[in-house]
């Protein structure tokens, strides 16, 4: 069954208004206080992105704080979890770091707030977010996904298939 063109498609989801961001601020706020060199790092290095030109400080400084600060103690376990990779477990066997598990659920966190702040492409599409010269823009993606969907396309026959087929895959 072929796809209906683009432009007669029915669109599930509710456009939004789009911005687009150029310039990074001028300046970074500060830090949090009690960070790692590498947290501290990373927090430069987003506030000279165009992308921090969008964060209200006023209202966003509590969430983009807790964003920082998972990240912090995720190094922090990161490296408690190389520095000791199993512990002793209550019956004396040995188990894996509970450092691991914390990893598990910083990550959870922070992918949530990432979201919330567009740190993906995907992030900022669903946010309405363009970034730069909007070279990230909603309808470029949707144009390339459809081209690569176009039931026309001619695709060279993968190699790999055959050399399964002829017995000579290893």
């Amino acid at each position: 069954m072929r796809r209906k063109p683009p432009e007669q498609r029915s669109r599930s989801r509710p456009t939004r208004d789009l911005v687009t961001v150029r310039e990074a601020p001028s300046e970074a706020p500060p830090p949090p206080p009690g960070m790692l060199k590498k947290s501290r790092e990373r927090w430069f290095h987003f506030w000279s992105s165009p992308l921090a030109s969008a964060i209200n400080m006023t209202a966003d400084r509590e969430a983009l704080e807790r964003l920082w600060w998972l990240y912090d103690q995720r190094t922090r376990m990161e490296r408690a979890a190389a520095r000791k990779p199993f512990v002793l477990g209550s019956t004396g066997q040995t188990v894996l770091s509970p450092a691991y598990s914390a990893i598990t659920r910083f990550d959870a966190e922070i992918t949530k707030l990432e979201d919330r702040f567009g740190k993906s492409l995907k992030a900022r599409r669903d946010l309405g977010v363009i970034l730069g010269d909007g070279a990230d823009a909603p309808s470029d993606i949707e144009e390339l996904t459809d081209a690569l969907a176009d039931d026309d396309v001619d695709a060279a026959p993968d190699p790999r298939r055959f050399a399964v087929l002829d017995g000579r895959a290893g």
